[in-house]
Formats: C-alpha cells, sequence, structure tokens
C-alpha cells in the first residue's frame, strides 16, 4: 500500500483530502493557521514545490522511498521556495514528514 491510502485510512479522511492535510502537518505549527485562513490550500499554484513533494511521498511504498523523496528534494528541488518561505520556516519540514510516514508504515 502507498502512503497515501495508509495515512488516508489511519486518519479516516477522503482520499480526495489526503494531499492537503499531509501538507499541512508538514508546515510548523504556528504556520497552519494563516495557511487555513488565507486559503492558500485551496490554490494549487501556492507552494507548487511543496505539493510537488508531497505528491511524490503519497505515492511511495515504504518510509525509505520517502527518504529518498526528501533527498531528492532537498538537492534538487529546493531552491524553487522562494528564500524569503525558507527563512520564515513556511516550507514542508522534511522531518516531520519522515516522521508521519514511519509511524504511517508501521501502524
Amino acid at each position: 500500500m502507498t502512503l497515501g491510502s495508509l495515512f488516508a485510512a489511519s486518519r479516516r479522511i477522503p482520499p480526495e483530502d489526503v494531499e492537503k492535510r499531509l501538507l499541512l502537518e508538514c508546515l510548523p505549527w504556528f504556520w497552519r493557521p494563516v495557511i487555513r485562513i488565507s486559503g492558500v490550500l485551496a490554490n494549487p499554484a501556492k507552494l507548487k514545490a511543496d505539493r510537488g513533494l508531497i505528491r511524490q511521498c503519497l505515492l511511495a511504498h515504504s518510509a525509505k522511498e520517502v527518504l529518498a523523496e526528501v533527498e531528492i528534494f532537498h538537492y534538487r528541488e529546493l531552491h524553487f521556495v522562494p528564500s524569503w518561505r525558507r527563512l520564515l520556516g513556511l516550507r514542508v519540514s522534511g522531518q516531520r514528514l519522515l516522521h508521519l510516514a514511519s509511524t504511517t508504515f508501521r501502524s
């Protein structure tokens, strides 16, 4: 099973909301209310690089595949995240994503 299907089953959320939910959970806690209120989740053009990472990780079949995707993102895609977002911490946390993936695959 993929991370997306396991995550949806463990959190009891519809499959169409998995990407948004995982994206939100991988952001720092203090940015989550701002993201919800501002409507960023509804706009696919916002947080484009981060959404790409989440989409790739949702297709992974193991925590090792998620680790590989995070490393690829870090070395090849992170420069697409604007520097102001990196400085403010408004980006997906690879460490948080790996933790969620490992706990999801264990259960």
